[in-house]
Parts: C-alpha cells; sequence; structure tokens
C-alpha cells in the first residue's frame, strides 16, 4: 500500500537539500522527511481508495512561511512517529541536539490527546534539549511512547521522558563508545 501511494503521488514539493530521512506513520496518513537544511516537511496522505486523490500529499502547515513542521537550527537526521496512532505523536532530531515532539492531526482538528501518557503535552509540542547528547543521528519511541530514545554520532544514547513525565534534558544517558548509532528500533 506505501508504494501504490509512494506512485500516485506526482509532486512532493519537497525543500531543495537533500533528505536525510524519511517514514510514513503507522496508519499510513503521513508522511514525514528530515533534510540536510534544517527542514522538516510533513504531509497528510489521502489514503481511501474511493476517493479521487487516493494517494496524495498535502503539504501540512508548518511553523514558517516554507512550511518547516519544526524549527530546527541544523541538519535533520531523524523523524519518527510514535507507535500508536490515536492520537499520532512525531518527533524530529539532528545536529542541532534538539528533539521536537509534537502531536500531528488534520488541519482544524482538536486535540485528540486522550491517552494518559501524553495528555500534558503542551499543544505546540516540546522541545527537548539533547545537549550533551551529540549529533542526534536515529531516535524512538519506547513503552507506548512514554519515551523517546536517541542515538548519537559519537556513541551517546539519551533517554526523555514525553507527557506526564516530560523532562526537557535527558532523564539518562550512556556512552557505548566511539561509534555511530544510525538506527533505532523498539
Amino acid at each position: 500500500a506505501v508504494m501504490e501511494l509512494w506512485r500516485a503521488s506526482k509532486d512532493l514539493n519537497l525543500p531543495s537539500s537533500e533528505a536525510f530521512s524519511i517514514e510514513f506513520s503507522s496508519d499510513g496518513k503521513y508522511l514525514a522527511t528530515g533534510h540536510q537544511g534544517s527542514e522538516v516537511r510533513m504531509y497528510a496522505v489521502d489514503t481511501d481508495p474511493s476517493s479521487s486523490s487516493y494517494g496524495k500529499l498535502t503539504v501540512m502547515e508548518g511553523v514558517d512561511e516554507d512550511n518547516n513542521f519544526c524549527d530546527h537550527d541544523d541538519y535533520v537526521r531523524a523523524v519518527k512517529f510514535s507507535e500508536l496512532a490515536e492520537p499520532t505523536l512525531f518527533a524530529s532530531a539532528g545536529d542541532d541536539e534538539i528533539v521536537h515532539v509534537k502531536e500531528v492531526r488534520p488541519a482544524g482538528a482538536e486535540r485528540m490527546s486522550t491517552r494518559a501518557a501524553i495528555e500534558l503535552l503542551p499543544k505546540g509540542g516540546v522541545r527537548l534539549s539533547g545537549e550533551g547528547c551529540g549529533w542526534i543521528m536515529s531516535l524512538a519511541f519506547v513503552r507506548r511512547d512514554r519515551y523517546i530514545v536517541t542515538g548519537s554520532r559519537d556513541g551517546k544514547v539519551c533517554l526523555f521522558g514525553v507527557g506526564k513525565v516530560t523532562s526537557l534534558t535527558p532523564l539518562k544517558k550512556f556512552d557505548i563508545g566511539h561509534y555511530n548509532i544510525n538506527s533505532m528500533v523498539y
């Protein structure tokens, strides 16, 4: 189904910089891209096969005139959607050592934060400081979206709380040596 959506879309309207990370949400309703030029782009995907616009990608409104979904200062190397689809959480991270976490919802939709784990997530999302975590190359949501774990270019692993246990700085830091951590899976 993902490849059908990809083929059906004629124009992704991607930023001109190189894409480092791309991911579909677990329900296939959203596509996110992270770029070399600090851009994060979010797309809504028409997933109704009976629709004449099936597979069409629509750029979602961002934080600036270029529709960047998150405000990063450097390369965005990792984009990730939460494992649970209702509501959908999104995180992005990169060389600026910042993790942005937001709830993704269709334009005009009310907040859907009904899960206890994220009911305290502010409307505009949170900006977690990964200072000391190094250039963040990968991230993952863990423990039913209660935490985010990041992996860096210099072997650092950092754990952040999300929602009721939101921690603006890492709860734990681990150093596993001088290895790039290019992928995180939970």
